[in-house]
């Protein structure tokens, strides 16, 4: 009874790593940042792409590192138009829940 609690979190963490992973090399058309107080996004980051490494999962933009954080520790949930993701994470020094948009570069398949 209680271990299938504890089985449904660790299988939604593995899907949620394995989506995470299928982002490696995506480029990112920009990046921005929701205050969580406001709701207002503000953009931190422009032409890039999203890389993963030793496990390490982040967004470069403009050849500057603009989020990096293991990715056991990030929580992704796609957009409704498919067009991004929304990062979630746990900042350590404050110990806030942040929200981080980052959006595709669109390319039209032929």
């Amino acid at each position: 009874m209680f271990w299938s609690k504890k089985y449904k979190l660790k299988k939604e963490k593995k899907e949620n790593e394995e989506k995470l992973r299928k982002l490696q090399g995506r480029e990112v058309r920009y990046a921005s940042k929701r205050d969580e107080i406001t709701y207002v996004e503000t953009v931190i980051g422009k032409n890039g792409v999203i890389n993963i490494v030793d496990d390490i999962f982040s967004v470069i933009c403009n050849d500057k590192i603009i989020f990096s954080s293991p990715i056991s520790e990030v929580y992704g949930s796609d957009l409704m138009s498919l067009d991004g993701i929304i990062l979630n994470y746990k900042d350590e020094t404050t110990g806030k829940d942040v929200e981080i948009m980052v959006y595709y570069k669109y390319y039209r398949k032929v």
